[in-house]
């Protein structure tokens, strides 16, 4: 999806609440999620209801550049699961836990070996 696309996305979506308040992780996750500018974009508009300075955020945002996910399918292949539907929805779900645990650089593959078993299928 284009930069443009992701944002017009995150504006007529149900998306992540921005606010001037929240923590760091919850806004790299936002970010992620919803691209930089349309984070920076809410962060504006809560700000301009009153929801606060997001100074602090919107430093944040433009010093802090989204990781790639760290692994895909061929990561799956490689322990065993066969290509079909149930990769993607691991996937899905080792990314939703990746960026909930804001990111981690290590552990990915006893992460996708919990989920595998998880599914019976390890």
């Amino acid at each position: 999806m284009t930069g443009a696309a992701r944002w017009l996305a995150a504006m007529v979506a149900d998306r992540p609440a921005v606010s001037p308040t929240m923590s760091d992780a919850a806004s790299r996750a936002a970010i992620y999620r919803l691209g930089r500018r349309a984070f920076e974009d809410l962060l504006m508009r809560a700000e301009a209801a009153g929801g606060g300075d997001g100074a602090r955020l919107q430093a944040l945002a433009a010093d802090w550049t989204p990781p790639r996910m760290p692994v895909g399918g061929r990561d799956l292949a490689r322990l065993g699961l066969k290509p079909g539907p149930e990769t993607g929805r691991l996937l899905k779900a080792f990314e939703d836990g990746w960026v909930a645990d804001d990111f981690p650089a290590e552990g990915h593959e006893a992460r996708l070996k919990t989920l595998i078993a998880a599914t019976g299928r390890g």
